[in-house]
């Protein structure tokens, strides 16, 4: 928290750290939950973290891990999760283990984290601040500490960020705001976080919402609903960002309806095969 402690000068709302932020199963870490209820409560922030989490089958006789982000508030001990949908094949699950159980048995080398269900979408209330955008720096009209609004925020889990259908969901079910925590450490220095870091401008150009994306080696920033960084760390560069980064409720037709576009020009693409093998066939005959 040191770092976050060190940004703290710049009046931030929300603080976002990244996949591999707690390496451990915080929730059984008491003394760290001390540790970050204090802070916030002192600091009068949230906070959002990723970290392995665990839960237990009804009859307590089985046990699911999960990669998993948790979401903290100010002056509250409890805490929200939300677990990872879509897991990398290999190094975070073993497929069709939930079909076939004694898959579980296979040490491959990677994790036995099973999928979460829920696209969960976290509320925060901050100060409301209207202003507008010149380039990519904000101007400030008018900010009243005692006006507030809700934000709706979900959290976005490395991997998922290349799925355009999972990252749409959340914001189908409120989410006006979106994080991506990653670990992108595992790329070393080749073109892999440059290309994981470009999917989160797509995703923020498709939904019309604002992205925070904080990986634990970078690509780390900010980026608007038009797909601009408007505040980014580099990679393998430590470094702390705020910004204040435009909210937007209206959602675009890809939100609302998905995609039916690429769905009915498979389709078509399907009716013109076979309507060619179908011809040739007449024509052979």
């Amino acid at each position: 928290m040191k770092n976050s402690s060190e940004i703290l000068k710049q009046e931030p709302d929300l603080l976002v750290w990244p996949e591999t932020a707690t390496p451990f199963y915080l929730r059984t870490r008491l003394h760290a939950l001390a540790e970050i209820g204090k802070f916030l409560d002192s600091s009068r922030v949230y906070l959002l973290t990723g970290t392995p989490d665990y839960q237990y089958s009804e009859d307590r006789t089985r046990v699911f891990t999960h990669n998993a982000a948790f979401f903290f508030r100010p002056d509250q001990i409890s805490f929200e999760a939300y677990y990872k949908m879509a897991l990398v094949p290999g190094s975070e699950t073993v497929p069709f283990k939930t079909i076939l159980p004694f898959l579980r048995n296979l040490d491959i080398g990677g994790a036995d984290f099973f999928p979460g269900k829920s696209y969960n979408v976290f509320k925060c209330r901050v100060p409301e601040r209207i202003g507008r955008y010149n380039g990519t720096q904000f101007q400030i009209n008018r900010s009243n500490p005692l006006d507030s609004i809700t934000v709706r925020l979900s959290a976005i889990i490395c991997y998922e960020s290349v799925f355009p259908h999972i990252v749409r969901r959340f914001v189908e079910n409120g989410a006006e705001l979106l994080t991506i925590i990653t670990n992108d450490g595992w790329f070393g220095m080749t073109s892999g976080p440059f290309q994981h870091a470009r999917y989160a401008v797509f995703r923020a150009i498709e939904n019309r919402v604002s992205i925070i994306r904080c990986a634990n080696t970078g690509i780390s920033g900010y980026i608007d609903p038009v797909g601009r960084y408007l505040k980014q760390a580099p990679l393998n560069t430590s470094k702390n960002l705020s910004a204040i980064i435009p909210l937007n409720s209206k959602k675009t037709f890809y939100t609302v309806h998905g995609d039916w576009f690429g769905q009915i020009c498979l389709l078509i693409s399907i009716i013109f095969i076979f309507f060619v093998l179908f011809s040739w066939r007449l024509f052979r005959s």
